[in-house]
């Protein structure tokens, strides 16, 4: 089934998002690795605390340690956080090696132009001047590597 003129547009439109937002995703991914390894040096250092124990205390009417109570309260917090973190780092990661995947199907110019156009964020002439094409044949083979990423990305090619 052939696709009509307004899907490849928003195809089109859809994949520039997504090779913008490469760069994003990388600093995202460094962003909350640190913020995981805070959390879980922040976790640990919690499970050391210790309430000092009193002796000769009467042990009756099951009243509870009120500074275990809290640590273990702040633990299950850090916790949920920590999880929090490591799905979003997952769905990260996820289109992270989805960008890649279709970059691998590219050859050298035509990673290049992507490249320079999406993840350095140049200019029109700028991607010409560096590949040495005009601004017009630039932006066609431009399209054409999209086209070409969406395919892959349906499994049409």
């Amino acid at each position: 089934m052939e696709k009509n003129k307004k899907n490849i547009s928003i195809e089109l439109k859809e994949m520039k998002q997504k090779l913008l937002n490469y760069t994003y995703i990388i600093f995202k991914i460094d962003s909350v690795n640190e913020e995981i390894r805070d959390l879980a040096s922040t976790i640990e250092s919690q499970r050391e605390v210790k309430s000092r124990q009193l002796t000769s205390m009467p042990k009756g009417y099951g009243k509870s340690d009120p500074v275990a109570a809290a640590v273990e309260k702040i633990i299950d917090v850090y916790s949920s956080e920590y999880s929090r973190l490591e799905a979003e780092l997952k769905s990260l990661l996820n289109q992270k090696a989805e960008v890649e995947k279709l970059l691998n199907g590219l050859d050298e110019l035509e990673k290049k132009v992507i490249e320079y156009k999406y993840f350095k964020k140049y200019k029109w002439w700028m991607v010409a001047n560096t590949i040495g094409y005009s601004e017009s044949d630039t932006k066609r083979r431009c399209r054409k590597i999209l086209e070409k990423m969406i395919n892959v990305k349906d499994g049409t090619l």
